[in-house]
Formats: C-alpha cells, sequence, structure tokens
C-alpha cells in the first residue's frame, strides 16, 4: 500500500504486562490510484476487543476489516455518511458473526472503535466506546473524541470531575460498542486541520495510564528531535508498561504535512466560481472598458452616486476565507504524571467551522447532521445558507467566503464537500445573529 509523503505515521501494539493475548487490533487505508485518494482521503483506526481472548481479538480485527473495506468501497462522495456507513457496517458483521449457533464462545463479543479520516484540510472522526482521538498542535493537545462510558456520563451529570474518571470503580464500564446490539449509534465530527498538527488515536490502555500532558511531551520531543513517529508511538507504550501495563495497548500517530487541494481536479477554471480582491476587480473592469472602447463601443461612466468622493470601488470586497478555519488551543493545563487523562486545553474554533451553536461551547466540533453528498442535498444545503446570509452581522464576511467554496465545490461536482461548506457558512450567519 502506498503511503504518500504529506503525512507521517507511526504505529504500535503491545500486549501490556498483565494480560497474555492481545485484543486491540489497529488498521490505516489510502488508495494507491490519486484519483481515489482525493475523493476518500486516508483512514486511520483503532479497536479494542471485548468478551474474552477469542471473542475481543475476532470482534477487534473484524471491526477494523470491515470498516477498511466498507469505507474504501461506499460509492458516496460524502465523506461523513461513508464513514457512518462503514462502521455501521462492522457493528452489523460483528453481531452477526457472535450470533452464529457454533460460535458459542463468540457470542457477546463486541469491541470498542475510534477513527479519523483526512481528506485535505478537513479530518473527520468517528467513535463508538472508550477508545480515543486526541490532537496535538504547538504546544496544547486536546481529546476530540468523546468516551461512551458510565463515567463520562458521571462527569457530563456533574457528579464526578474528570480528574477522578481513571481512579473511579466503574471506569472499565462502556456504554456503547460494535457488535454487541444489531445496531449502534456513531458519533461522527470534523474539523479542519493545519500542517503540523499529530493525531493520536489510542486504547485505553494507553489514555488510562499515561496523562495528556504526558501524552504532549513525548510527542513534541519526537518532533523537536526529528524521531520518526514509529519511534514516537513505542515511547509511549513503554510509557504505559511502566505504570503497569495492565491492558493492551495501540497506538497510531498521524502527523498531517500537507493539507493542498486534491490533485486530480480537472475542474475547467472558467467554470469555477471566483472571488476576485477589491485590486482584480478593479483590474477586470478597466480591462472590460479598454476592450470596448477597442470596438468603438460607447462606455457609460458609473453614475455619481456609485462614484463618488470613494469611487465604485471603494467599499470593501469580501475576501475568499481559508479553505477552512483554523482551530486554536489553549495552552494544556498541568497534570500529575500516570494519573491518566491529565488536562488539556480547550479546543476553540473560533468564528468559523466547528462552532457548536448553543451556550458558549467549548468542545469545537461541529457535529454532522444526516443528508447524503449528492447534488440535491448540496444545494438544500446552500439555500438553507442563502436564507440566513443578511443575518451574519460581524460574521457575514466569514460565513460569504465559506458560501463561495461551497459554490466553487458544487460547480465543481463536489457535492459532499459543498454541503460541508454552505452547512458552515449558515452556521457562522446563525452565530453572527446572535
Amino acid at each position: 500500500m502506498r503511503i504518500r509523503d504529506d503525512v507521517l505515521l507511526g504505529q504500535h501494539s503491545h500486549v501490556g504486562m498483565a494480560r497474555t493475548a492481545n485484543e486491540d487490533f489497529f488498521g490505516y487505508w489510502e488508495a494507491d490510484d490519486d484519483r481515489t485518494f482525493d475523493l476518500k482521503g486516508r483512514l486511520v483506526v483503532v479497536c479494542d476487543g471485548m468478551g474474552g481472548h477469542a471473542g475481543g481479538e475476532i470482534a477487534s480485527r473484524l471491526a477494523v476489516k470491515t470498516i477498511i473495506e466498507a469505507y474504501q468501497g461506499d460509492t458516496s462522495d460524502d465523506v461523513m455518511e461513508s464513514l457512518r456507513h462503514a462502521i455501521e457496517k462492522a457493528n452489523e458483521t460483528v453481531y452477526k458473526e457472535g450470533q452464529k449457533p457454533n460460535n458459542t464462545k463468540l457470542k457477546g463479543m463486541g469491541s470498542t472503535m475510534t477513527t479519523l479520516v483526512q481528506r485535505r484540510d478537513l479530518v473527520y472522526f468517528g467513535q463508538v466506546g472508550d477508545s480515543r482521538c486526541y490532537l496535538i498542535r504547538g504546544n496544547a493537545i486536546q481529546q476530540m473524541t468523546k468516551d461512551h462510558s458510565l463515567v463520562q456520563q458521571l462527569v457530563d451529570e456533574g457528579l464526578l470531575d474528570k480528574s477522578e474518571m481513571e481512579n473511579h470503580p466503574d471506569k472499565n464500564v462502556i456504554l456503547r460498542s460494535l457488535g454487541v446490539k444489531p445496531s449502534v449509534d456513531v458519533d461522527i465530527s470534523y474539523v479542519p486541520s493545519a500542517e503540523g498538527d499529530v493525531y493520536l488515536l489510542c486504547s485505553d490502555g494507553l489514555s488510562g495510564l499515561v496523562s495528556e500532558k504526558e501524552m504532549l511531551q513525548i510527542v513534541s520531543a519526537g518532533l523537536k528531535n526529528g524521531s520518526d513517529m514509529r519511534k514516537t508511538a513505542e515511547q509511549l507504550v513503554d510509557l504505559a508498561n511502566r505504570y503497569g501495563g495492565h491492558d493492551n495497548i495501540t497506538v497510531q500517530l498521524l502527523m498531517v504535512r500537507s493539507t493542498k487541494s486534491g490533485a486530480t481536479d480537472s475542474a475547467p477554471k472558467e467554470t469555477v466560481t471566483a472571488s476576485f480582491t477589491q485590486d482584480e476587480v478593479a483590474a477586470s473592469i478597466a480591462k472590460a472598458r479598454a476592450d470596448a472602447a477597442a470596438k468603438g463601443k460607447v462606455v457609460t461612466p458609473p453614475p455619481p452616486s456609485a462614484a463618488g468622493a470613494s469611487n465604485a470601488l471603494s467599499a470593501p470586497i469580501p475576501l475568499t476565507q481559508p479553505s477552512m478555519p483554523i482551530p486554536s488551543i489553549e495552552p494544556a493545563k498541568p497534570a500529575g504524571g500516570g494519573g491518566g487523562g491529565g488536562g488539556g486545553g480547550k479546543l476553540f474554533l473560533g468564528l468559523l467551522l466547528g462552532l457548536v451553536i448553543g451556550a458558549g461551547a467549548t468542545f469545537g466540533v461541529l457535529k454532522a447532521q444526516g443528508g447524503g453528498g449528492d447534488k440535491g442535498a448540496a444545494q438544500a444545503a446552500q439555500q438553507a445558507a442563502t436564507a440566513v446570509q443578511a443575518k451574519g452581522g460581524a460574521l457575514k464576511g466569514a460565513g460569504d467566503g465559506l458560501l463561495a467554496q461551497g459554490e466553487r465545490a458544487l460547480a465543481a461536482g463536489d457535492y459532499g464537500e459543498a454541503r460541508v461548506r454552505f452547512e458552515a457558512a449558515r452556521a457562522v450567519y446563525e452565530a453572527g445573529a446572535k
């Protein structure tokens, strides 16, 4: 399998110091051909099996295999829906395997799962259970997924502090997993990515023993020293083992070196909606007037109301925004070593995409809504955005930039991408109206 040089990848899994079988499993996929890669991106997944030695091993391996195959084969151009379908297919496959009459030892088997898809400048997350994905940016770390566990629910209800999660007697009780029931609720979310971002996917064998502060220190030191990602992954696993290694430990690290757009986009330039700067607009108008004069046409000057003291082009023209706004992370809070689940900055997606509409959200993830990746869904999202465009207030310029990006994607036939941009624009307009 081809791994392109726009990322660095590190992987390591260990049975730990207490168990005799490794029920964790991990996988990575990216297409060999550039066109498929541009459409699907790359997929990284970590699964933690449960249900005894045989059941746990089979469940995690079957889940990883099914997610990769189903995502690879999904024909939708909507990454969120493709990822959701792949995870749901894995749940169905693991459940059916555990229900076979001749597989009594596998009955009740299941697996946690955390996965991400990195495509251009966006990263999508899929989550079931308590395996985790973290984002490391600069000198800060943030957990990007939310555990489906009893202790997390206690934290959400204000009955338990986050610092108490790893020492709670019921910390191993999970509320969602793949393969235990015929269907499962899947959390899908996405954030913009920046060059230099490092995504850390792991089973709870790491996050239950190694604090966020320690994860950040080890990854940052590896980047500073020029270590390869595999060596950094091994150092993380080694630390968990030094703290007791009571569970299987699995880590995957993905460093994003480039977020450039797809190389196989062959849409003619003249068919893609453009956004000009003020100077570019003035130059285009001047050229059109000169061409008209050369053809003997009478050039009508702009009306006085438009010319005025500042001239017709004095009003600022919204510039195209970056393909997605870049989130910022507050510095990580100090945490004790070896306690697991240490502090960490809150991720804020600022004024644009990733804004969670609601009362002061601090987890900057825009939850994926339903809807397909077809042209109709993209156009519906476009209409929803333009319907609230006038209410954007101070954020209208930002929303207009996202709207323009959606229009370009729509014109290029990238309907899934267009829908994401239109939904982001609508969210920004609505935030500006508050």
